[in-house]
């Protein structure tokens, strides 16, 4: 992954948490697990990225 395409990653994860944040009426707890789960989710993209978190999951085939 390109840094480019994690800065976007990054832009766009973080304007649409800002927009759940500003325009939807959600409880503060709500809101803190939404900007939690991003955090988590960019850092894991960040692994993924650096090869030190590897998701690609290997799926048994049946048959032949």
């Amino acid at each position: 992954m390109v840094i480019i395409q994690f800065i976007l990653i990054c832009v766009v994860i973080g304007l649409v948490v800002w927009l759940v944040n500003t325009y939807l009426p959600l409880p503060v707890q709500i809101k803190q697990l939404i900007v939690i789960a991003a955090v988590v989710l960019l850092v894991l993209v960040l692994l993924g990225a650096m090869g030190l978190f590897t998701y690609d999951i290997q799926i048994p085939r049946f048959g032949r």
